[in-house]
């Protein structure tokens, strides 16, 4: 019977502690989208977006990500509206792409529970597009997981506490 390292053991469990983690917040600060664009060609971009303004979560993230090779981009918005409201910049991390998201998905699904499925739908939609190639047009599938996902992105109401009407 062979021992096995408690060095490796303990390596095994800190990262799926850390992907548990990032699953988490994916969870409750991500979002799974697509760019849709219509002028230059119809085009549907997929992202995976997490945003924050706490800047110990977003490193934690990026180097959860950058642990699993995962590429990523790094911006921080600082709107007019955030400055005129005394609002905290915003970081946004996001994985855009076919190809990076192909890498990304298939780590990350295991340890997402809400967005789950449709972390599993913009899967299957990469994989198809990766299949058939560049200006290939849209099958009927690819169109519905896209519009599937803009059409459940959408708040029908407001959902922040600050955007809801005071009441009189």
């Amino acid at each position: 019977m062979q021992k096995s390292s408690g060095l490796a053991d303990q390596q095994v469990t800190n990262d799926v502690l850390a992907l548990t983690w990032l699953g988490a917040v994916i969870d409750c600060e991500g979002c799974l989208t697509y760019t849709w664009n219509v002028e230059v060609r119809q085009s549907a971009y997929p992202r995976l977006v997490i945003v924050n303004t706490d800047s110990t979560i977003i490193e934690k993230c990026c180097s959860i990500l950058s642990s699993h090779n995962i590429p990523h981009h790094v911006a921080e918005r600082y709107p007019r509206s955030y400055v005129e409201r005394g609002w905290k910049a915003r970081t946004d991390i996001e994985i855009g792409g076919l190809k990076r998201l192909s890498r990304a998905l298939p780590i990350l699904i295991p340890y997402l529970i809400a967005k789950r499925g449709k972390a599993e739908r913009m899967l299957e939609f990469i994989t198809s597009r990766l299949r058939v190639g560049r200006g290939v047009p849209y099958s009927e599938r690819e169109l519905e997981i896209v519009s599937e996902t803009r059409r459940t992105n959408r708040h029908p109401a407001p959902h922040r506490l600050h955007a809801l009407p005071a009441n009189p």
